[in-house]
């Protein structure tokens, strides 16, 4: 048996007077946190508990999954119980799983099974670092209300979690885990904290651009090239990942996209505000082209397509991978690094030209152009902190990754 030790990152700074918000640690173990050892597998955890799992057994045979959950292997199970996915089926006018098709029973299985296994001691707060069996990531966030510690993936809450199983372990969900076709461009220009910034992909068409290439129809490999390379492996969550070559290429970006809130902290009310701020950072910047691309703002070279060029990635990343600040796989990453000296620091390639974006952790917090030196963290030095997940879901309960890339919020503008 072993101590449960919590130490995922809670919301900072969004509770409301009902929520108190503080660092995940818990040092109070109840009894039922403790597990001993049954030899089940994750099918005869379900038929032990058939009572709170039967619509998902349906689901899961359905779906032809059962027998191989029967088996040897290594899964992670987030198990939604009877009244999820009564919650559901209601949602969408189905009377029972038999109304569901067998794709609906095919995605709704895929989307809680994972071919890896992960106990929430194991992760941070973010990304899982491997997708579902449905090929999208799921985002693990951690917060404290009311002194109690709450787990989240996605928007379903893990009501309970880290119970081992011969062949992997389970987690119990009180929502079914949804699968979003949704793009990232229509993602933050749907999102009801991000206005002024949806309104600004809009007008430059970067939504438009970075969701009209979702994978590389070119991209082809051998047949043999899948089989796994033992020569290639690392260890990570109690057993060894064997890494092979990518069935397909896709093509994924990261948001950094201000909240309203943020905005108007500066006094940028609406788009007209950002157009203006806009120029006046990318005039200073390249006065060769001042004022002759004002009109155009589908230009590279337009002061608002600039400023919101400089805001995306074209690439993906959790965000502890945002810098090489944690544990790692030996436990000795951020030893190895003098973090009283200098912060840890990535360098990107943003989607304006010729430009970077710095992201650095200090004080286990990433920051954008942050210019503070070490665990210093002080109000003087430039820079933006980026959201945790836990406190972007805060902002948007429905937050989650779309199908080819990420938003994150800053805390400041930049």
């Amino acid at each position: 048996m072993k101590k449960i030790l919590y130490t995922l990152i809670g919301l900072l700074g969004l509770g409301t007077a009902a929520t108190t918000v503080t660092s995940c640690i818990d040092d109070s173990i109840p009894q039922d946190a403790y597990y001993t050892f049954t030899g089940e597998m994750v099918t005869d955890y379900l038929t032990n508990n058939e009572e709170q799992f039967s619509e998902f057994i349906d689901v899961l045979h359905r779906a032809e999954m059962w027998d191989l959950l029967s088996t040897y292997g290594t899964f992670t199970c987030f198990a939604p119980t009877n009244e999820a996915i009564n919650t559901w089926l209601r949602e969408r006018n189905y009377a029972s799983v038999s109304d569901m098709t067998d794709a609906e029973c095919d995605t709704l299985a895929w989307m809680h099974l994972l071919k890896v296994a992960y106990f929430t001691t194991d992760l941070g707060d973010g990304s899982l670092p491997t997708t579902n069996m449905n090929n999208r990531y799921l985002t693990l966030t951690c917060d404290t209300v009311a002194g109690n510690v709450k787990y989240h993936i996605n928007s379903s809450e893990m009501i309970a979690r880290d119970d081992s199983v011969e062949n992997g372990v389970m987690h119990i969900v009180n929502q079914v885990i949804t699968s979003s076709s949704v793009l990232l461009g229509e993602l933050v220009c749907g999102d009801p904290n991000l206005t002024i910034f949806g309104q600004a992909m809009r007008l430059t068409a970067l939504a438009d651009t970075i969701d009209a290439r979702i994978e590389d129809e070119d991209y082809f490999i051998e047949p043999d090239s899948t089989v796994a390379d033992k020569k290639h492996i690392k260890y990570f969550g109690n057993h060894n990942v064997y890494y092979r070559f990518p069935a397909k290429r896709e093509f994924k970006y990261t948001v950094f996209a201000e909240p309203d809130s943020i905005f108007n902290r500066y006094g940028i009310k609406n788009i007209d505000d950002l157009k203006a701020y806009a120029k006046s950072v990318y005039d200073h910047t390249y006065p060769q082209d001042a004022g002759l691309y004002d009109d155009d703002f589908t230009n590279r070279k337009n002061p608002l397509n600039r400023f919101v060029a400089y805001h995306i990635l074209d690439r993906w990343s959790s965000y502890s991978e945002l810098t090489v600040s944690e544990s790692g796989f030996d436990g000795s990453v951020r030893t190895q690094f003098l973090t009283d000296k200098q912060d840890i620091m990535e360098f990107y390639e943003t989607m304006a030209p010729f430009t970077i974006l710095k992201v650095s952790d200090a004080a286990n917090q990433k920051y954008v152009n942050r210019n503070g030196v070490g665990a210093k963290v002080t109000s003087d030095q430039a820079g933006a902190r980026i959201f945790t997940p836990s406190e972007s879901n805060a902002l948007n309960p429905d937050y989650s990754d779309s199908r080819n890339g990420t938003r994150r919020s800053p805390s400041a503008r930049f």
